[in-house]
C-alpha cells in the first residue's frame, strides 16, 4: 500500500498514451470485419470453391446498432453451406 501523496509522475505520459492508443484502435476498427459481411461472404465462397476450411484470427465488430466495440475472433468457414 501506497503511503503519502500519490505522485503525478504518470500524468505527464497521459496525453502521449491516449494518442497512441487512439492511433491503434482506428487502425483495428478500420481493419475490422462484420459477421456475414462482404469480407466473410467472400471468405466463404473461396473456401466453397476450393474445398477447404479456412479458420482465422480477426477483429470483429459488433452487430449492435451504433456500437464501435471490437471483438478478438476466431472464424470458421468450411465447405458446407449452412443450413
Amino acid at each position: 500500500m501506497l503511503s503519502g501523496p500519490i505522485s503525478s509522475y504518470w500524468a505527464q505520459f497521459y496525453e502521449q498514451l491516449r494518442q497512441e492508443f487512439f492511433k491503434v484502435w482506428t487502425a483495428l476498427y478500420d481493419g475490422a470485419i462484420s459477421v456475414g459481411g462482404d469480407e466473410c461472404r467472400a471468405i466463404a465462397a473461396a473456401a466453397r470453391q476450393s474445398m477447404i476450411h479456412v479458420v482465422m484470427g480477426c477483429n470483429e465488430l459488433s452487430d449492435r446498432a451504433g456500437s464501435a466495440t471490437l471483438y478478438n475472433s476466431l472464424r470458421c468457414s468450411s465447405t458446407e453451406r449452412a443450413s
